[in-house]
């Protein structure tokens, strides 16, 4: 802002401090004073449409501008709160216009905060090393909020919080960041705190994330004080722009269901042609059934032939590491999927999808596990048309002879070396070499057999792993989810399914990402066993 600016700012500032004029402690909304006050009010907005008009050109007030825009809509909202209509069996002249209240609303505009800005400072710069940071030209993350004590904070990250300001104050500090523009989406009836909720949640997601561009986060805010729950997308676009989309106030409702949970089953074995549904420590409820059937509902009819006899494993915890951080795990030779406690977290952990069909988190994790199999497809089909009676009559004949060899090398086993030392019977010597090479060429055996597994898992994913991998090299897309560029050295085929997922839960977001990509997979060319 110029001196003239400023100066003109500070004149704004004294209209609004008076505002309330010779008015009393209290007078009625239709009386000479209030008439007074209403002309007051809209010298000030003429002055702020002046002023907006006079910085409108210049790109590097355009956070400056939409505070100013904010302070007009404020003080529009605060005339109808504070001349609001006569109450509901009150008598026309009841009604008062108190300075206190004039005062609040003035309060809640926080102008002040406009002309303390450091106009002159310069954009924050990311460190190029900041270890915060994904590789990918833009991400996406998801990321659990709350709003208490006048504070942010991320899940997980109770000692790291940023401080709740009024809006104006809040908008010019995420200006101070390094955000251009800002854009409310889908936000007109959201209240003045509402607002304020979403832009301290902005500054503190953007500052957490070293101040880049290219990110676009899924954020459920809690406000317990409030007792509500807002569900939101913020973008913060390479030009600087924060968008910062109201989605919604709770997920879908369409997630119930009348239906018995055998019934469930039932209908979803039937209608999706799944193997059966099992349980490992955990019992799948109702609203988990609906979860899952809503998700996979989303599956392209192409797509759904990787559900055939496939069957869903409810399980508590898993010790393996892997299965713990996916969540679950799909495992191509068994045709299974388990699901883990952590698929189903709760409605304010996360979610998908936009407008009013935002979904549990849940959704993310099924159909991340169904591309792992549709990845594995082409092969898996080829694996059922082998004759593979050789390998699961050994598995178990193997099986069936591990508790018998354990009881033979139980009293071998238990004895001590000084005891070993003594044995001088040949045939009780033979007898114990003979059990321990027993048991060596059964671990072979069945390491030969994993060998095999192996070999054919690997042969088979390059064929649409390399695929995608390859496209996606040609567009210089890396991975974009924080767990795909952590595996991304060990295993590819977590970014196939973090790309699977997001493009049948939020396809407006991998088109954002990529086009190409988004349409590489609306045009299915991620279905190999088609082209076999």
């Amino acid at each position: 802002m110029d001196e003239k600016q400023l100066q003109w700012l500070k004149r704004i500032l004294d209209l609004l401090q008076d505002l309330s004029g010779d008015m009393g402690e209290a007078v009625p909304f239709d009386s000479v004073q209030a008439q007074g006050f209403r002309q007051r009010i809209e010298a000030v907005q003429r002055e702020i449409a002046a002023l907006v008009a006079d910085m409108d050109g210049n790109k590097a007030l355009r956070m400056e501008c939409a505070v100013l825009r904010a302070v007009y809509q404020m003080l529009f909202g605060g005339v109808q709160q504070v001349l609001a209509a006569v109450p509901a069996g009150g008598k026309p002249g009841t009604a008062v216009l108190t300075a206190q209240a004039v005062k609040a609303m003035v309060a809640v505009c926080d102008l002040e905060a406009v002309s303390l800005v450091d106009v002159g400072k310069p954009p924050v710069v990311v460190a190029e090393d900041d270890e915060r940071l994904l590789t990918a030209d833009k991400a996406l993350f998801m990321m659990p909020c709350t709003v208490k004590d006048g504070r942010v904070f991320v899940e997980g990250e109770q000692t790291s919080s940023v401080r709740v300001y009024g809006l104006s104050r809040s908008m010019l500090l995420l200006r101070a960041d390094g955000i251009k523009a800002v854009m409310f989406d889908n936000a007109d009836g959201a209240s003045v705190a509402e607002l304020v909720w979403m832009c301290s949640v902005a500054r503190k997601i953007f500052r957490g994330h070293g101040r880049r561009f290219g990110l676009v986060i899924n954020v459920p805010v809690s406000v317990p004080e409030a007792g509500s729950t807002m569900f939101l997308h913020l973008t913060f676009h390479k030009t600087g722009m924060l968008r910062m989309r109201f989605e919604s106030y709770a997920i879908a409702p369409k997630y119930t269901s009348t239906l018995t949970v055998p019934e469930t089953k039932r209908r979803m074995k039937e209608h999706f042609k799944l193997g059966d549904f099992e349980e490992d420590g955990a019992a799948w409820s109702l609203v988990e059934l609906v979860q899952l059937h809503n998700a996979l509902a989303k599956l392209p009819t192409a797509d759904r032939i990787v559900l055939e006899g496939c069957r869903f494993i409810r399980k508590k915890m898993s010790d393996d590491p892997e299965e713990a951080a996916e969540r679950g795990a799909y495992r191509v030779f068994q045709n299974s999927i388990t699901l883990l406690d952590a698929v189903f977290p709760g409605d304010d952990y996360g979610f998908v999808g936009v407008g009013g069909n935002i979904c549990p988190y849940s959704h993310w994790v099924v159909l991340h596990e169904i591309g792992h199999a549709v990845e594995l497809r082409h092969w898996h089909a080829q694996y059922k048309k082998w004759d593979t009676s050789a390998i699961e009559k050994e598995l178990k004949t193997l099986g069936a002879r591990e508790k018998e060899l354990n009881v033979l090398l139980a009293p071998d086993r238990a004895m001590s070396l000084a005891e070993h030392k003594k044995l001088t019977d040949e045939k009780a010597a033979n007898h114990s070499r003979q059990l321990v090479l027993s048991e060596q060429l059964r671990t072979c055996q069945i390491e030969q057999i994993k060998m095999n597994q192996a070999t054919i898992d690997n042969k088979s994913v390059s064929v649409c792993l390399r695929s995608f991998v390859d496209f996606a090299g040609k567009l210089g897309i890396q991975p974009f989810t924080l767990y795909a560029q952590n595996k991304w050295a060990s295993n590819q085929g977590e970014f196939f399914a973090e790309a699977y997922t997001l493009f049948l839960n939020d396809p407006d977001i991998l088109r954002w990402i990529s086009p190409d990509l988004f349409q590489w997979f609306a045009d299915g060319r991620y279905r190999v066993w088609e082209q076999q």
